[in-house]
């Protein structure tokens, strides 16, 4: 089974971007310090190097899950495409987690450009460029989170009912979940039987995930179709034995 696209196409374009802009930032500071023979430029030169810094880390992040996703598609324990009913349950748990992260990722950016606003005042008239700079970055990332979190509710909703499940990951609703990575693990995968909406069987994953100030917990509810039962056995067992839950 092959994935036949690449699926975080907009996070490589996005890190490119940042460390794009990082190395405009740092040359222009560099060209201004030249012409005028002063130094006071270093509010650009930080913001150049964590430009790309995050550019270089979101690459290097995403290149993994995107390694990991490929290895999923080509060589899944379990895959399927599910109708829009038995789906609809698997998206709505992704769009609510969604929303919770990058809503978390975004008040923790905005924690530290406040910081870094207040501390501007504190360094005459150059700090005051660096408040500037702050609040720029502020409102960028705000409308940011408001942009990158519809795209991707809005993806979820148009429905990709292929489901893909490997010892790496799971693709679910269009979205990848990966917990084969130095930075996370597999904590719980079971084989459940439920009653709603009727009799049926679902595959409950959980998983952690670096994040600050601490691991998240991710859970993603995979309904398994009546014909898939034995497969969905034998795909659990084999991705067990590769748990390690939190009493570990």
């Amino acid at each position: 089974m092959e994935g036949g696209f690449l699926l975080y196409r907009k996070p490589f374009i996005a890190a490119g971007v940042m460390a794009g802009l990082g190395f405009v930032m740092t040359a222009a500071a560099a060209f201004a310090a030249h012409a005028t023979g002063s130094m006071n430029y270093y509010a650009f030169y930080v913001f150049g190097f964590l430009l790309i810094v995050a550019g270089t880390v979101t690459a290097v992040v995403y290149g993994l899950y995107e390694k990991k996703f490929r290895a999923t598609m080509k060589k899944p324990l379990l895959w399927f495409r599910y109708s829009q009913q038995a789906g609809a349950q698997a998206v709505q748990k992704n769009i609510a987690e969604i929303k919770s992260a990058n809503k978390m990722a975004l008040l923790l950016i905005l924690f530290f450009c406040a910081l870094m606003f207040i501390g501007g005042f504190f360094f005459g008239d150059d700090g005051r460029l660096f408040s500037v700079i702050s609040l720029g970055i502020a409102v960028f990332m705000s409308f940011a989170y408001l942009i990158i979190t519809s795209y991707r509710v809005k993806k979820l909703k148009r429905g990709n009912l292929l489901m893909a499940l490997s010892a790496e990951g799971a693709y679910v609703a269009g979205e990848f979940h990966c917990w084969n990575t130095p930075a996370s693990r597999l904590i719980k995968i079971s084989l459940d039987e439920v009653e709603t909406p009727e009799h049926g069987y679902q595959i409950d994953i959980r998983y952690l995930a670096a994040a600050y100030p601490g691991p998240l917990e991710y859970s993603v509810v995979v309904p398994v179709p009546p014909e898939y039962l034995k497969a969905a056995r034998s795909a659990v067992a084999a991705i067990e034995p590769s748990m390690n839950p939190l009493s570990n």
